[in-house]
Formats: C-alpha cells, sequence, structure tokens
C-alpha cells in the first residue's frame, strides 16, 4: 500500500470526508485511480498565504489546528480518478476511513510504499 503525505490541516479534513478533490501535485504515474492510499499527517502545518480564508475559516472552526496531529497516519482513503486541469494534477477522494487513534510513523514527502507492519497495524494489506 502507498501512503501519501499531506500537511495539516488538509490531512484531516480528507480523513472526515471534509474534500472530495485535492491537487497535492504529484505526477499521474504515482497513484493510478481506485487506488486505496493510507493518508499521513505530516510535521508541519500548511500556513500558505494562498489558502482561501472562507475554507481556512470553516476547516479551524471543525478542526482547531493545536490539536491537529502530525507525524502520524490518520487512516485510509481511495482515489478515485486523477486528471490534469489548468496545469494542476487533482485527485478526486472517496471513502475515507479514520482509524481509532492516529497511528505514528516516520514518514517521508510525497508518496512512499507504507511497510507492511504498519500496514498491518492499520487492517490493510
Amino acid at each position: 500500500m502507498k501512503a501519501v503525505a499531506f500537511k495539516q490541516p488538509w490531512a484531516s479534513a480528507i480523513i472526515k470526508g471534509m474534500m472530495s478533490s485535492i491537487a497535492p501535485g504529484y505526477d499521474l504515474h504515482v497513484l493510478p485511480g481506485g487506488r486505496t492510499v493510507a493518508v499521513y499527517a505530516s510535521l508541519t502545518l500548511d500556513t500558505s498565504p494562498y489558502l482561501d480564508a472562507g475554507e481556512l475559516f470553516r476547516l479551524r472552526t471543525l478542526m482547531p489546528l493545536c490539536n491537529l496531529p502530525l507525524g502520524k497516519l490518520l487512516g485510509t482513503v481511495t482515489v478515485m480518478k486523477i486528471f490534469k486541469e489548468d496545469g494542476k494534477t487533482i485527485w478526486m477522494l472517496a471513502d475515507p476511513k479514520e482509524l481509532p487513534e492516529p497511528l505514528p510513523c516516520r514518514g517521508q514527502k510525497g508518496s512512499w510504499d507504507l511497510h507492511f507492519s504498519l500496514a498491518g497495524k492499520m487492517g490493510v494489506k
């Protein structure tokens, strides 16, 4: 299984079913459509100035930024479709499944193969 790193608050928003698409910037060959991936919350918060203020307010209201897990696997989501739009790679997401407790994990940037022992702890193959 592949694991994919996302900055917070996006990782939690994906796992909570608040996002049906995301533009991670990864190439199409990394993850084919219809593939379940593990969602990893990276060690950093996204503080980019390009964030939409309304969306960020909504996320902060639903998930206080001070309580978001960092450096942990949060669950799985299925990447249903990948396409390019305006030069960006867009992933269509479905079926998020949150772990009962976030699982500490040493992550990487982008995507990587999840070690079988971690996949087993998550209850996936």
